[in-house]
């Protein structure tokens, strides 16, 4: 899976994916928005930017777990998408209306958009 937020290293929620092999770095395509709540980012999947982020290799279990922890399908909703070098995996994209006192991340890069504010 691709995480781009508070599962990355460095951040609040990584120990929940600990365990998990660590794959590398990628990004999406540019083709999302990502947005800062106030605690975590929110990717929506209109928009002309790439997300960046990193790749973990999740068992069944941690999986259930993070889908458990994002809220899925109800919150944030698990869906495979197309990474900038054309692999296939699954990221969780926001499915509710954005609120309009949401700021827009342009980096598309939440670790370093939090490091810059």
């Amino acid at each position: 899976v691709f995480v781009y937020g508070s599962l990355r290293r460095g951040m609040a929620q990584h120990h929940l994916i600990t365990c998990a092999p660590f794959l590398g770095y990628s990004s999406t395509a540019d083709t999302f928005t990502l947005y800062d709540s106030g605690d975590w980012p929110a990717a929506v999947p209109t928009g002309v930017t790439a997300i960046y982020g990193e790749l973990y290799e999740l068992s069944p279990q941690e999986l259930v777990a993070i889908d458990a922890y994002e809220r899925h399908p109800d919150f944030f909703c698990r869906q495979r998408v197309m990474l900038a070098d054309g692999q296939i995996t699954s990221i969780w994209i926001y499915i509710l209306e954005i609120p309009g006192h949401w700021k827009r991340i342009g980096t598309g890069d939440w670790v370093r958009y939090t490091e810059d504010t």
